[in-house]
Order: C-alpha cells, then structure tokens, then sequence
C-alpha cells in the first residue's frame, strides 16, 4: 500500500485563528447582524457582499451587473436552480457569469475567479459569497466577531463587517415587510 501526503492546497501556509484580539466592537446581541463586506468584483469597489457560508452558489443581481457595465443579454444560460432566497418552491436564475473578486488591501489581497448564479430579481445585497467562493478563497468567518479571514501573500487577510451596509439593509428588509401584504383568502 502506497500512502502519499496530499499536496497542500495553494494559500494555505498560513494558519487561521480566531482570538478576543479579533473583537473590535460590543455587540448586544452577537450573531444577530449579517456579515457584509466590502471587496472588489471586476475591478470595481462593491459594498453590502454578503458572506453566507450556507449555500453551494455564490449569488449576484441584475442590478449590480449592469453596476459593472455587464450587459445581460451577454451572460451565458443557467441550469442551476437555487432555494430559499425568496419563499417560493425554487428560482431559476437568469444565467450565470464567472467573475474576478479581490479580498483584501492594497498591500496583502486574494483575487480569484469566481462564479455567480444570476437571480431574476433584485435584492439589498449587491452579491452573495456563499460555500464555493469561501472554499475557492479558503476563508473563514466569525459571526460574533463579525469578520472574514484568509491567507493572502503578505499573511492573514482580516475583513470587518461593513455596518453601514447592514444597517441600509436591514432598513430595506423592513420596508420591505411593511409594504408587503400577505394574499387575502376568501
């Protein structure tokens, strides 16, 4: 019997820990918030990402497409359904585009190519990371210190959670329920 190491994954000679170092703010209901990041798609800054983790398709709107001068009439035909986004029995999304992403700074960054299912439907998100981007980037979230890690070249990448965007999320998710009324039945 023949046993081989396997060859270690690329960005992974940094070991990833999580310590009270990493709070950087109080919270008083940790694990209640969304974690959304910033980060860069095709060369373009793009705020309120949400990193899901709960998934198996990183997620994209039309609206943040044609944000980054993607026309949708040049994106290529889905067969991915997806679930659970909006209460119905699946959605079909409208296509699927492969997409530079960039985690990080100036100095210490990740950028790989990334697929994204495209929804038929806008949302307070401009993007989803879900399992395949955070497995792709080997990242690691921490919902009660609302961050984002990852081996980068220059050692850890560390991204905070954007509040701002959660916040004009949360804002629009209320709005949203208020203006929505559930069907009558007669």
């Amino acid at each position: 019997i023949y046993i081989y190491a396997p060859a270690p994954y690329r960005s992974s000679e940094h070991a990833i820990t999580f310590s009270r170092a990493d709070q950087w703010l109080n919270f008083d209901h940790p694990r209640k918030y969304p974690l959304l990041v910033d980060l860069v798609i095709r060369e373009s800054m793009v705020k309120k990402v949400l990193v899901d983790g709960g998934s198996s398709i990183n997620v994209t709107f039309p609206q943040t497409l044609l944000a980054l001068g993607v026309a949708l009439k040049d994106l290529t035909e889905s067969d991915t359904p997806f679930f659970g986004i909006v209460p119905t029995e699946g959605e079909y999304p409208l296509s699927h585009i492969y997409m530079l992403v960039t985690f990080g700074t100036l100095e210490n960054y990740r950028t790989e190519f990334l697929r994204f299912e495209v929804a038929s439907f806008d949302c307070g998100y401009n993007a989803i990371i879900d399992r395949p981007g955070l497995a792709k980037f080997m990242a690691f979230s921490h919902y009660s210190y609302m961050i984002l890690k990852m081996s980068g070249p220059q050692g850890i990448i560390t991204m905070r959670a954007d509040f701002q965007g959660t916040t004009e999320c949360f804002r629009g998710a209320i709005q949203a329920a208020l203006t929505t009324r559930p069907p009558t039945t007669s």
